[in-house]
């Protein structure tokens, strides 16, 4: 029998490797820093007053008690924490400051929150007005009053956060809630994580509230549990779609007061697939069952 060119077989044994190789999945990308930033972020409080992308290289510690550890000041900002912390702690448990904000000028678009902890404010990450913002990857710990929260913005998205040990704001009637969305349209809420809090006075405490003019808004593939309330009021997801309708789907619900809780009046929006284990008042009134809700 004829041998085979040496070469043949090299040649060969290249493509079938090659091929091999082009079978196999795609490594995942990277989740480590961003390495190309337009700007650092060295001290606290910082304004990004500029578009660009704005890094963390470090954990950050203040004990402001009021006004904003980081504050955006212009459209198409992103700041990433690159997996560092910002720890507002050491400002007590009255304090006033936010971690994050972004709050000038109605037509504002385009900022992007992402990749770290931002820890012990009174509110973790706060945007009002504009639209097309994201907020993700951000770990809201320790928030006296609210995780995260999206304020007249619309067409924006929260997505992959974790939301845990909010509260101790005492203000009477101040409502505990892990993520508020209120008067945006068309917003995303989906696939976050939101456990482990109490409302420390007689207040709500609300894992997602999402209310006002907030037609179009999808909360989808959340997690929410172990939520209480001194007045018994430890709520999954309030939704006060009574003009326009939300979307509720396929959410984890557990060790609560009520599931989801809708205006009474609303007969626009629609649950389905979502889950309850330990829940009080898994649906009350309001809303369209649309199948698969237990």
């Amino acid at each position: 029998m004829k041998k085979k060119s040496p070469i043949i077989i090299t040649l060969f044994t290249t493509c079938l490797l090659i091929t091999c190789i082009g079978l196999l999945p795609a490594p995942a990308a990277a989740q480590g820093q961003t390495t190309i930033c337009t700007y650092t972020i060295n001290t606290l409080p910082y304004t990004a007053s500029a578009p660009g992308t704005y890094c963390l290289k470090a954990h950050k510690t203040t004990s402001m008690t009021s006004g904003n550890a980081i504050t955006i000041n212009s459209d198409d900002v992103v700041i990433d924490l690159n997996g560092f912390t910002i720890d507002g702690t050491s400002g007590g448990p009255a304090t006033q400051a936010f971690g994050i904000s972004g709050t000038s000028g109605t037509s504002r678009k385009n900022f992007i929150v992402r990749n770290g902890t931002v820890k012990g404010f009174l509110v973790g990450v706060s945007i009002i007005n504009g639209g097309d913002h994201l907020v993700e990857g951000i770990h809201a710990d320790q928030s006296l009053g609210y995780g995260i929260s999206i304020i007249a913005a619309s067409r924006s998205i929260i997505r992959n956060n974790i939301v845990t040990n909010t509260g101790g704001y005492d203000i009477i009637g101040y409502t505990t809630t892990g993520i508020f969305s209120w008067n945006g349209r068309n917003n995303v809420i989906v696939n976050n994580d939101i456990t482990n809090f109490t409302a420390t006075m007689p207040s709500s405490a609300f894992g997602i509230n999402v209310a006002g003019a907030c037609g179009g808004t999808i909360i989808e593939g959340n997690r929410i549990g172990n939520l209480t309330s001194p007045w018994g009021n430890a709520i999954g997801i309030y939704a006060d779609g009574a003009w326009e309708g939300v979307s509720i789907i396929n959410n984890r619900l557990s060790n609560l007061g009520y599931g989801i809780w809708f205006n009474p009046s609303d007969v626009s929006s629609k649950y389905r697939d979502n889950v309850t284990i330990g829940v009080n008042g898994p649906y009350m009134p309001g809303g369209i069952d649309i199948g698969n809700n237990n």
